[in-house]
């Protein structure tokens, strides 16, 4: 019986993919059709009839380039919490969910769908500014939920948001509440966690017992929403597009 052979390799980084591992197999009990698949390192796996040749692995591969790249980046975003560059099938993050970014000729970033689609130039600043119109409004609309429901909170504080590296939010001595724009990114239930713990310091400026018996009776889950919060720190440290500022 002919033996299962591997061979690992990494194409040029200026050729059909970019810089990712490799590896082809020629299996014996593989006829005619062709195997592709991702591990969970990113590398990417083919499994061919013996006798194939790499250039048509190559030629397959192309044929599958839309594909091929489309998992690659959400390797990356799952990895890194953001993809590594901001182009066509790169995966984002709103409310919790996927977003496929579709770069084209558009002139403004919209979403279609399970789609984001933005124009093929200065899409990461593009993109960006589109994340901070979508926090605005995200935003209001949740401490119009929560606020209600919070008795200490007779009305929705003065807030603002922006891109911040270090924290999701913080609340000051006069009250006013300072969010992050990558707040837009998580599920509504983690925001609304950041949004219940900043709104628990308009009563106790502090983190002991006082602040955390008040999120205890706000947010009974308050523990299991934190964990899964800070699984999304990486979120925090994607670099800022040019020219855009950060707080």
């Amino acid at each position: 019986m002919a033996r299962h052979t591997r061979q690992r390799f990494r194409w040029p980084s200026d050729d059909l993919f970019g810089d990712i591992d490799v590896e082809v197999g020629w299996n014996p009990r593989r006829r005619t059709r062709m195997g592709i698949s991702f591990d969970q390192d990113g590398t990417l796996h083919v499994e061919v009839p013996p006798g194939v040749a790499l250039s048509e692995v190559r030629q397959v591969l192309q044929d599958h380039r839309r594909w091929v790249l489309r998992n690659v980046h959400q390797t990356e975003s799952r990895d890194a919490g953001f993809p590594s560059q901001y182009v066509d099938g790169a995966i984002l993050l709103h409310r919790g969910r996927p977003l496929c970014l579709r770069t084209d000729a558009t002139d403004e970033v919209r979403r279609e769908g399970e789609s984001l689609l933005a124009p093929l130039h200065d899409t990461k600043r593009r993109v960006w500014h589109w994340y901070a119109r979508e926090a605005a409004h995200v935003l209001a609309e949740r401490l119009s939920a929560i606020c209600p429901d919070l008795p200490w909170v007779r009305r929705v504080p003065v807030w603002r948001h922006s891109y911040m590296r270090a924290q999701w939010g913080s609340c000051s001595a006069s009250g006013r509440l300072s969010l992050n724009t990558h707040l837009v990114k998580l599920a509504d239930d983690l925001i609304d966690y950041v949004l219940v713990h900043e709104l628990c310091h308009l009563k106790h400026l502090d983190h002991g017992p006082g602040f955390h018996a008040l999120m205890q009776r706000s947010l009974p889950d308050w523990k299991e929403r934190r964990r899964r919060l800070n699984e999304r720190k990486a979120l925090l440290a994607e670099p800022p597009p040019e020219a855009t500022a950060l707080a």
